[in-house]
């Protein structure tokens, strides 16, 4: 009896594991926009933290995590017409205060 409770228990598990979120997690993907990042033999750091995010945020959401990823695209979250660090500041602002509204847990990628 307990060899088939045991069986019927991990074949029904992940039915039972869906019905609520385990957390929510704010991934970042560090630079963007008009920030490449480090940059070496043509490849932007921007564009491997954005990958990397992308990844994690899967199997996050594979695993019942609520996932919000602060950029999606090649963009940031500056206001046009702020420049260098003023920019830099504001956007990284920005994406400090989605993080802090959405998750339990904020998660930065950077290279």
């Amino acid at each position: 009896m307990p060899m088939i409770m045991a069986l019927v228990f991990l074949l029904f598990c992940n039915v039972c594991q869906a019905a609520e979120p385990m957390g929510r997690i704010a991934v970042d993907p560090g630079h963007g926009g008009y920030d490449p990042g480090a940059m070496r033999d043509g490849i932007m750091e921007k564009h491997l933290n954005l990958e990397i995010a992308e990844e994690i945020a899967m199997i996050l959401k594979e695993n019942n995590v609520e996932v919000l990823l602060t950029r999606q695209g090649d963009y940031n979250h500056a206001i046009l017409g702020l420049h260098k660090k003023e920019a830099k500041r504001y956007d990284f602002q920005r994406r400090a205060e989605m993080a802090k509204q959405f998750g339990q847990m904020p998660w930065s990628v950077f290279m």
